[in-house]
C-alpha cells in the first residue's frame, strides 16, 4: 500500500534539503511470525552504506538525518533487551561508520521525559527517540499525550527540543545540543 500511495519503487529513499541528507529506511516485510519485527534486505543495507558515503562526501560537516520506525538495540528507551529490527547489529555497524548520522526512531511509545532519548558515545552517532502522537507508555500504563521533537540545524550545532503537543509546552528535560565538529 505504501508503494502504491507514494508512487515510490522501494520503502527506503533519500533526499537533500538545506545542505543535509535525509534518509528514510523501511520495513520490507515482517520477519517470521512477529508482525512487529522489521526486516531490512541486504539490498537496502548496501544502499544505505552507499548513500551515507555519498552524503558525507557531498556535504562534508553537515548532519545526515536517518529515520526508521523501529529503534536499534541499546539506542533509546525500551531497547536494552533487544530490537524489533532483525538486522539491528548490521544496521548499527553501517551507521556508526558515519559520525554525521543523527538517527530518529519511534515504536516504543515511551515518554520522552524520564527515559533515555539521546545516546551518543565519544561524539559519534546520535540516536533519538522521536516521541509518540498518542498512547504514551510511562512504564506502567498508557497516558494521553502527543510528543515530538523540534529540530533546528545551525552552522556548527543541532538543537533538539522535546515538545508536548497535547499541552502546547516544551519538555524541559528534552533539550539537547549536538555539535557538528
Amino acid at each position: 500500500r505504501f508503494l502504491e500511495l507514494t508512487g515510490t519503487e522501494e520503502v527506503y529513499y533519500s533526499f537533500e534539503a538545506g545542505g543535509s541528507t535525509f534518509i528514510m529506511l523501511g520495513n520490507e516485510g515482517a520477519e517470521g511470525e512477529d508482525p512487529d519485527l522489521a526486516n531490512l534486505s541486504d539490498t537496502q543495507l548496501n544502499w544505505l552504506d552507499e548513500t551515507l558515503a555519498e552524503a558525507v562526501e557531498t556535504n562534508p560537516g553537515r548532519p545526515v538525518f536517518i529515520f526508521i520506525h523501529q529503534p536499534m538495540e541499546g539506542t533509546v528507551a525500551a531497547t536494552f533487551e533487544g530490537s524489533d529490527i532483525a538486522q539491528s547489529a548490521e544496521l548499527m555497524e553501517i551507521i556508526e561508520k558515519y559520525p554525521e548520522a543523527v538517527v530518529f526512531s519511534g515504536h516504543t511509545h515511551r515518554s520522552m521525559t524520564g527515559t533515555l532519548a539521546l545516546r551518543s558515545e565519544d561524539g559519534f552517532v546520535s540516536y533519538l527517540h522521536d516521541g509518540v502522537v498518542c498512547a504514551v507508555w510511562d512504564g506502567t500504563q498508557d497516558t494521553y499525550d502527543s510528543q515530538g521533537l523540534v529540530v533546528s540545524v545551525y552552522e556548527d550545532y543541532i538543537r533538539v527540543q522535546g515538545r508536548s503537543f497535547a499541552d502546547d509546552a516544551w519538555l524541559p528535560l528534552c533539550n539537547w545540543k549536538i555539535g557538528l565538529d
